[in-house]
């Protein structure tokens, strides 16, 4: 389970096709030495697994699976990865419940300036809207983010990005036309699930 705070910015050293997968290399600040093998770290919003580390460094192996339903397959050398690794008991919950599991891509339609702020215009697949609403949660490349406004009949939402989310994520490096990780809020998944579960009785 993760909050969606990110607590470093990667960087892609290496990339290595599998038969279906690829394996990826990222360079990072965490201190490795207290990550254990098979760790889970969210890359993006992705839940990934550490299967090799170094020093500085730590190797994840990306299934078909993500590689489809996430922008993962589209990381180059020299991108930029949102890192979070899991919330522990006793840690300070300062975002929302974000799984790690990869709802749908979105895409940004605008970055709108206000000031020292910006607003993050962003479209999403229409099944994708029912876990939307103003001054709800979302997670964005794994970014816990308040729900500005939603059009529904235009498929696109905004959030507000205050400069130390631009300074501290990858959010900073997104224009209009970038693919992003969306994930939708756990609380209304759940609540969605239970709706219709009580319709269907």
């Amino acid at each position: 389970m993760f909050t969606g705070i990110i607590t470093d910015v990667a960087t892609v050293t290496a990339i290595e096709n599998m038969e279906s997968g690829k394996r990826m290399t990222l360079a990072c600040n965490f201190e490795m030495d207290a990550i254990p093998m098979g760790a889970s770290i969210a890359c993006d919003g992705a839940c990934m697994t550490v299967i090799e580390k170094t020093a500085n460094n730590f190797t994840v192996e990306i299934s078909p699976e993500s590689l489809e339903r996430t922008t993962l397959g589209a990381w180059e050398i020299d991108t930029k990865v949102n890192l979070e690794r899991p919330v522990g008991v006793g840690d300070e919950f300062g975002g929302h419940f974000v799984t790690g599991h990869v709802d749908v891509v979105g895409k940004v339609e605008a970055f709108e300036n206000y000031g020292e702020f910006w607003a993050l215009v962003i479209s999403y697949p229409k099944p994708f809207g029912v876990y939307l609403a103003e001054k709800g949660s979302v997670a964005i490349n794994g970014t816990s983010l308040t729900v500005n406004s939603v059009k529904r009949d235009a498929l696109i939402f905004s959030v507000m990005v205050i400069p130390h989310t631009l300074d501290e994520t990858n959010l900073g490096h997104l224009e209009k036309g970038s693919f992003i990780n969306l994930e939708a809020d756990l609380i209304a998944r759940y609540l969605l699930a239970q709706k219709q579960e009580q319709e269907a009785a």
